[in-house]
C-alpha cells in the first residue's frame, strides 16, 4: 500500500501543491482513462466531483482522514438525491482506493439502497410537442436519433459521419470498452424522419470535423433544458430510449433483437449462442415494426 508520501513522490509534487498542479487533475484522469478503460462522459464526471470534494476540503486530499471525508458525505448526503449521492462515493473510491491506493480512507463507507422506482415511458404525443419546439434541422436530427436508434446519450454524441449510412439507415456506434451490461460491439438503425433531418443538417455543415454533430455537451443541456421548458414536457435521452424499447415491444419485436438494438447483453443461452443477430435479420424486425414519431 503507498502512502501520501510515496504518491507525492511518484507524480513528484509536494504535498500542500499536488492538488493546486495542473498535472494531479491530469494524471487522475489519465488512470481512469487509460488503466480502468472507463468513457469519457464518465472521466469528466469523477473529475467534477473530485474538484467539488478538494474546494469543499480547503487543503491537499493527500492531508486528510477518514473524519474529514464522513463530514464530506454527511454535507452532501443533506442535499444530493440518493443516485448522486452514489455517484460522489463512487468518485471518491477511484481516486482514493483505486488511483492514490489509500482503500482505508474509503473502505467503511457503503452505498446506500436505493429504491426502484416505475419507468415512467413518454407518450407520443408528449415526443411531438417536445419536437414542435426545436427549431433547426440539429436539435430536430438529435431528438429523433435519440427516439428512433435506442442509442444511449453518450454513443450518439460519440459518433463520427463514418459510423453511419444515410441509404440503409445503419449505425455502427464506437464499441465499449467497459460495462458489464453493454453488448460491444452491436449496431442500429434510425428511421426515415431521422434520415431526413440528418441529411439536411450535414448538407449545410461546412467543416471537416469528423463528429456527426457538432456540439459540445454542454451547449446541448443547455439547450435540451430550453425546450423542455418551453414545451412544458420533460422528455430526455433516457425517456426517448425507454419509449424506443417500449414501442418496439408493443410492436411485438422479439425482446432478444430489442436488446441487441440498444446494445443490451443477451440475457440467456438462446440469446447468446442460437439466436440469428444478422443485419438482414435485424433490418427486417425494425423495418417491419414502422417506428415513427411525427406521423
Amino acid at each position: 500500500m503507498l502512502n501520501s508520501y510515496d504518491v507525492v513522490g511518484r507524480v513528484g509534487f509536494g504535498p500542500t501543491r499536488f492538488w493546486n498542479s495542473p498535472k494531479s487533475l491530469t494524471d487522475f484522469e489519465r488512470f481512469l482513462s487509460v488503466d480502468l478503460q472507463l468513457g469519457p462522459l464518465t472521466v469528466a464526471a469523477h473529475r467534477r466531483k473530485i474538484k467539488r470534494f478538494v474546494d469543499w476540503l480547503g487543503k491537499s486530499p493527500l492531508d486528510l482522514s477518514v473524519e474529514d471525508i464522513r463530514r464530506y458525505l454527511e454535507f452532501e448526503k443533506e442535499r444530493a438525491a440518493p443516485k448522486h449521492y452514489v455517484n460522489i462515493l463512487s468518485a471518491l473510491r477511484r481516486f482514493y482506493r483505486d488511483f492514490l491506493r489509500r482503500p482505508d480512507l474509503v473502505e467503511s463507507f457503503v452505498f446506500p439502497q436505493i429504491p426502484l422506482k416505475p419507468v415512467q415511458v413518454p407518450t407520443i404525443e408528449e415526443l411531438r410537442k417536445f419536437f414542435v419546439i426545436l427549431k433547426d434541422d440539429k436539435w430536430r436530427a438529435l431528438f429523433l436519433m435519440f427516439a428512433s436508434s435506442g442509442l444511449r446519450f453518450c454513443e450518439l454524441f460519440g459518433l463520427e459521419k463514418s459510423d453511419i449510412d444515410l441509404k440503409t439507415r445503419k449505425i455502427v456506434p464506437q464499441p465499449h470498452k467497459t460495462g458489464r451490461t453493454k453488448n460491444s460491439p452491436h449496431f442500429t438503425f434510425f428511421n426515415q424522419e431521422a434520415s431526413e433531418h440528418l441529411a439536411r443538417y450535414l448538407s449545410n455543415r461546412r467543416d471537416n470535423d469528423p463528429r456527426l454533430f457538432k456540439i459540445c455537451i454542454p451547449a446541448f443541456r443547455r439547450g435540451w433544458k430550453r425546450a423542455a421548458r418551453r414545451s412544458g414536457v420533460e422528455v430526455y435521452p433516457q425517456g426517448l430510449r425507454r419509449w424506443f424499447c417500449q414501442t418496439l415491444t408493443d410492436k411485438g419485436v422479439n425482446d432478444r433483437y430489442i436488446d441487441f438494438l440498444v446494445g443490451r447483453s443477451p440475457r440467456s443461452i438462446l440469446a447468446r449462442h442460437y439466436s440469428d443477430f444478422s443485419v438482414e435479420r435485424l433490418r427486417e424486425a425494425y423495418d417491419k415494426a414502422n417506428l415513427t414519431v411525427l406521423a
